[in-house]
């Protein structure tokens, strides 16, 4: 049976795995079960790719990866990178020197 991956348009997270047709409803497709706002951002999942809510959706490659685990650098959009380190000291000071 086919299987299909919710991806968010705006994160490309995987939000839900959904079949074609489900047990409790077996002869209603996913477009009669789910809003059109949900089966449009459906991605079918090929039969031999294991896929589980929470990855993330390589449009230009079709596949679909892991998040990452530990980042530890933040491209900026001048091409300089921030290290964690920085954006935790920053978000600390600002914290604390709010008055």
């Amino acid at each position: 049976m086919k299987h299909f991956a919710y991806i968010n348009p705006t994160t490309k997270e995987v939000g839900a795995i959904i079949p074609e047709f489900d047990k409790d409803f077996p002869d209603i497709p996913k477009e009669q079960r789910y809003d059109q706002h949900i089966t449009q951002n459906c991605v079918e999942i090929p039969e031999n790719v294991e896929v589980v809510v929470g990855m993330l959706y390589d449009e230009l490659e079709g596949t679909f990866v892991e998040p990452p685990t530990n980042i530890t650098e933040v491209p900026t959009k001048e091409g300089f990178t921030v290290t964690e380190e920085e954006i935790n000291n920053a978000y600390e000071e600002g914290v604390n020197n709010v008055e």
